[in-house]
């Protein structure tokens, strides 16, 4: 969850058994904005990356239709946020 800032690190991806690697929603955020080219560069590192080692990707804090479209074109396999739906309240299954 949130790859690429706080205590993640590329040594996790090797160490611990991942499946599914959540790009922080920084870093889609930033896809347009001042700093997109260098945002876009990283976040194709991150997509690659995980490609190669057979991780599946999640883009975390989708807003706008150009986020959406930005990863689809790089290759991210899901994506989250309130473009795609808001937040819903745990439901509790009847046993």
């Amino acid at each position: 969850d949130d790859f690429g800032t706080g205590f993640s690190a590329l040594s996790y991806l090797h160490r611990f058994p991942i499946s599914t690697l959540k790009i922080d929603q920084s870093f889609i955020a930033g896809l347009h904005g001042p700093e997109a080219q260098s945002t876009r560069a990283l976040v194709e590192g991150v997509l690659s990356l995980a490609r190669t080692l057979g991780i599946e990707t999640i883009g975390e804090g989708i807003e706008t239709e150009a986020q959406q479209q930005s990863l689809f074109e790089l290759g991210c396999d899901y994506g989250q946020g309130y473009l795609l739906g808001r937040p819903a309240p745990w439901t509790r299954a009847v046993a």
